[in-house]
């Protein structure tokens, strides 16, 4: 399974796990490589938010606040559109 988060970043589930992947360009040609690995899709996704609002380029509180607002709105519509980890 493949989700995909924006044109860069996308979620990928394997047999063992969950891989955060980010695209890269490697003599010319585009290709998704992970950054990381989870057990579960929630903990990949929250590693996706996370990294997203840590590298995010707002200045000032003002900015900052509006950034995380989207940004976890963004991960939230992916979570919430699948069950809770209890279900």
């Amino acid at each position: 399974m493949i989700i995909d988060i924006d044109s860069q970043t996308r979620i990928k589930g394997t047999a063992a796990c969950w891989q955060l992947e980010r695209e890269h360009v490697t003599k010319g040609a585009k290709a998704f490589k992970p950054i990381s690995y989870h057990s579960t899709f929630h903990s990949a996704v929250s590693a996706a938010a996370e990294r997203e609002i840590r590298t995010h380029h707002a200045h000032g509180v003002d900015e900052a606040i509006t950034a995380v607002r989207e940004t976890l709105a963004k991960y939230q519509t992916v979570l919430h559109a699948l069950p809770s980890p209890a279900d």
